[in-house]
């Protein structure tokens, strides 16, 4: 979900370069962050280790494999 004010970064080696572009955010988007991520904490802290490192493994190939779409 994208909100707020929309920001070009750009490379910090040549700023004629857009490298993609977020999002600012205000200190109530961000609480609202720390809600979510603070609801899943009970249940992420109690998924097995084993668990947890497959799902990061997981996220890590979908992000490696979709890296172009990430950096547009």
């Amino acid at each position: 979900r994208k909100q707020g004010s929309p920001r070009t970064v750009t490379n910090p080696a040549d700023r004629r370069h857009i490298v993609g572009q977020v999002w600012e955010c205000d200190a109530a988007m961000i609480e609202d962050a720390f809600k979510v991520a603070g609801r899943g904490f009970a249940t992420w802290s109690a998924t097995p280790p084993e668990t947890r490192a497959a799902a990061l493994d997981r996220a890590a190939d979908v992000m490696e494999a979709r890296t172009a779409d990430l950096m547009a």
